[in-house]
């Protein structure tokens, strides 16, 4: 079966993987059924293989995930939900999983579990930047402006590394009418990230709504220099 997967011949892999399956219910041969027909996006099929390997072997985490984000695919959220909690029983600190599962969250409108969700993601992940954002972007929903720009200065003081905090602060001070706080926030921002584009463009543009139209072509000019393709 190997073989012919190595080959791409993955008509030939599946019925040597199906017959065994059926056979001896062997929980790789599942796993790899359900590997073959997630390469082709065929989702739908991938779900029974993907749960007797899941639910098979309860510590097989990987396959946990990969059976959560297929139910996300199909928008099965509550099976999705069900599944990234059953994971985070066993590892609470898995930010992967607590990213997915605050995605789920969003997209069903669950903004206050997103906002719960994500806010465990520690400052030291890979994932901590965008969760952040959308921590922020999801209490803004709950008409929550002041909670949104009060995390995102605790995100900007945990982590300064991310423009991404700047320039959403400093969008919901400029549509709450601060917009002179917004012009010090992005100002705030460059000097971590003197040459970031969507900072100086904001910023430009701030400073031309303020009749700045000198600063604002500054910082035009800025975005030029850096790329002059723009």
């Amino acid at each position: 079966g190997l073989m012919y997967e190595e080959k791409e011949d993955f008509k030939k892999a599946l019925a040597i993987y199906t017959e065994l399956y059926e056979q001896s219910q062997d929980l790789t041969a599942a796993s790899r059924i359900s590997q073959i027909y997630l390469r082709q996006e065929k989702y739908q099929e991938a779900v029974p293989f993907l749960e007797a390997a899941a639910l098979g072997d309860p510590d097989d985490l990987n396959s946990m995930v990969k059976l959560g984000l297929v139910y996300m695919e199909l928008k099965r959220f509550d099976d999705s939900i069900e599944v990234f909690g059953k994971i985070l029983e066993k590892t609470p600190e898995a930010d992967r999983v607590l990213y997915y599962l605050g995605a789920v969250y969003e997209e069903t409108g669950d903004d206050a579990n997103a906002v719960k969700t994500l806010s465990r993601i520690p400052a030291d992940s890979k994932l901590y930047g965008d969760a952040a954002v959308h921590v922020a972007l999801s209490l803004k929903k709950q008409g929550k402006v002041p909670e949104a720009l009060a995390a995102l200065e605790e995100s900007i003081r945990k982590s300064p590394l991310h423009s991404s905090f700047y320039i959403v602060k400093a969008s919901l001070e400029d549509e709450t009418g601060k917009i002179d706080r917004a012009a010090r926030t992005l100002e705030e921002g460059l000097k971590s990230f003197p040459d970031d584009e969507k900072i100086h463009y904001y910023l430009g543009s701030i400073e031309d709504r303020r009749g700045n139209i000198d600063k604002g072509l500054e910082h035009m000019e800025k975005i030029l220099r850096v790329n002059p393709d723009h």
